[in-house]
């Protein structure tokens, strides 16, 4: 159940950052388990976004999400589900993934 809803997710969060082919030739996902609340799995998103340098382009009661240059993020808590979902997009496969794992390497520490 878990695996399928994350299918579901990424395929979601592939169509909401491919406005543009052209603009997010690149997406890379991860996702982790947590036994996180809420509230702060949102807190450790917010931080590990501004550290790693992302600037705030809103949030909702699940996510936080930031932009750098080219590149978009979204980090989802599902906390509910145990699971906190990492999107990462931008024109470069070989810095989404960069990104990534400096945003995911903040969150968990």
């Amino acid at each position: 159940m878990k695996l399928q809803f994350i299918g579901s997710i990424t395929a979601l969060a592939a169509l909401a950052f491919a406005t543009s082919a052209e603009a997010f030739a690149a997406i890379t996902t991860q996702w982790d388990d947590t036994k996180l609340a809420q509230d702060e799995c949102l807190e450790r998103a917010e931080t590990a976004l501004r550290q790693v340098g992302f600037k705030s382009s809103g949030h909702t009661q699940q996510s936080r999400h930031g932009y750098k240059s080219n590149y978009s993020i979204a980090v989802r808590c599902l906390t509910e589900m145990h699971v906190v979902f990492f999107i990462v997009a931008g024109p470069s496969n070989d810095v989404t993934p960069k990104y990534m794992d400096k945003v995911h390497d903040q969150f968990r520490f």
